[in-house]
């Protein structure tokens, strides 16, 4: 089977969400630069804590705002959903940039990402 779109490969998307994904998904089909291998689909489920992000606290990175409403998001219960799409030249075989969406209830943050981290990129961070 072809991989489709922002598969939700360990399906911890709930129905709301799925709706979202859905609708974004449907967009990317009409995006001849955007393959679905180049789309990835994260979610954060509310019982996931610090010391389970591989033992090590997220870094100061000026971060701190978008670190406080993930983490008031997943306090409440809510599954923070990211949605990531690696925009790449395929004459080079580079990546050039790495964009994500982050949602969770009415909060979103749309920003580039650092592609080590997958978190806002320094330049990008939300004010």
């Amino acid at each position: 089977m072809d991989e489709d779109w922002f598969e939700d490969h360990d399906g911890g998307l709930t129905p709301e969400l799925t709706k979202l994904v859905d609708v974004v998904r449907e967009a990317a089909r009409t995006c001849s630069q955007c393959p679905p291998n180049h789309t990835t689909v994260m979610t954060f489920p509310p019982e996931l804590e610090d010391d389970e992000r591989d033992g090590h606290p997220w870094p100061d990175d000026g971060n701190a705002r978008y670190d406080a409403a993930f983490a008031q998001r997943q306090a409440t219960g809510m599954t923070v959903l990211s949605l990531i799409v690696d925009l790449t030249d395929e004459r080079e075989n580079l990546l050039v940039k790495v964009l994500g969406v982050t949602v969770a209830g009415d909060w979103m943050v749309c920003s580039e990402l650092d592609e080590r981290t997958l978190r806002p990129a320094p330049s990008a961070s939300p004010s």
